[in-house]
């Protein structure tokens, strides 16, 4: 195998301009859009990962609730059901609230004040 010497050039002398003229404001902002996306993407794929974590955490735990029961129940009807429920107890909770807050939810006044 045959070597080829090659002298060093350094990037002072391959480049006509100085380092800091490549930074125009096109490629700046291109850059940091780049980096916005790529982030936002990046963000993403960890919240899908950790919300099917949260998910599956939550079907362990009303299987667990639920002892035998939760036996013959699929993971998707679980989720839906406890979906509904959650729902029903959000309803539920708003009416008690309008009761005790003259009609007015906690979140609502909480907004106002």
């Amino acid at each position: 195998m045959e070597l080829i010497e090659q002298p060093v050039v350094s990037l002072n002398q391959t480049c006509s301009k100085p380092s800091s003229d490549w930074q125009t404001p096109e490629i700046e902002h291109d850059l940091k859009h780049s980096i916005l996306t790529h982030r936002q993407s990046f963000e993403s794929s960890l919240g899908s990962l950790f919300l099917n974590d949260k998910k599956e955490c939550k079907l362990q735990q009303a299987r667990a609730i639920l002892g035998e029961t939760a036996d013959n129940i699929s993971d998707d009807d679980l989720a839906v059901y406890l979906t509904e429920f959650q729902s029903l107890l959000d309803g539920w909770l708003d009416i008690f609230e309008k009761q005790i807050f003259n009609g007015k939810t906690l979140d609502q006044l909480l907004k106002e004040g």
